[in-house]
């Protein structure tokens, strides 16, 4: 579970807690508008939490680095990110260079 995951799920229990807490109105119904505005109140923390998607830098394509793998780093001063399947193809060249270069 990664940090926004865990701040929503906070966040449900909190929603929860102040309708336990709270109770009922005197109609004996739940004081639901609390909860709501609690709820909304631990979604915005949780926003700030979500990383960003990144963009591969030979596609164009967006992925979420921790749950769809690839790579992000520098060539150089350069810095590049590299979707599973760009970074795989990169992967695959290399080895295709390898065997192809003569042996010094």
């Amino acid at each position: 579970m990664n940090e926004a995951e865990r701040i929503i799920s906070d966040g449900i229990d909190a929603a929860q807690a102040v309708i336990t807490t709270w109770g009922t109105d005197y109609q004996g119904k739940y004081n639901l508008a609390d909860a709501v505005n609690e709820l909304e109140g631990w979604a915005r923390m949780a926003i700030d939490f979500m990383p960003d998607p990144m963009e591969c830098t030979i596609c164009g394509g967006n992925f979420d680095l921790e749950k769809e793998g690839g790579v992000e780093g520098d060539f150089g001063i350069l810095p590049v990110a590299f979707c599973p399947t760009c970074k795989a193809c990169i992967f695959d060249f290399v080895e295709q260079y390898n065997e192809q270069r003569p042996e010094s």
